[in-house]
C-alpha cells in the first residue's frame, strides 16, 4: 500500500471527506486528486500533520507494505 493509499484509507475509515482532509492540511482539494493519480506526493509537513491527526507514525505512512 502506498503512502497516499494509506492516507485515503485512514480518512475513509474515519468518515472524513476529501474536502475535510484538504481543509485539515490547508491545501486545495485538487491537490488530493493529484496525489491519487500520482502527479504529486504529500510533503513532509503534510505527512507529519496526517500522522498526528490519525494517531499513526510517520514510519507507517512512509514505509511500503
Amino acid at each position: 500500500m502506498t503512502t497516499v493509499e494509506k492516507i485515503l484509507d485512514l480518512a475513509k475509515s474515519k468518515g472524513i471527506s476529501n474536502w475535510q482532509l484538504a481543509d485539515l492540511l490547508s491545501i486545495q482539494e485538487y491537490i488530493l486528486y493529484d496525489w491519487q493519480i500520482g502527479l504529486r506526493e504529500p510533503n513532509i509537513r503534510q505527512i507529519v500533520l496526517i500522522a498526528e491527526y490519525f494517531s499513526v507514525t510517520t514510519d507507517y505512512l512512509l514505509k511500503d507494505e
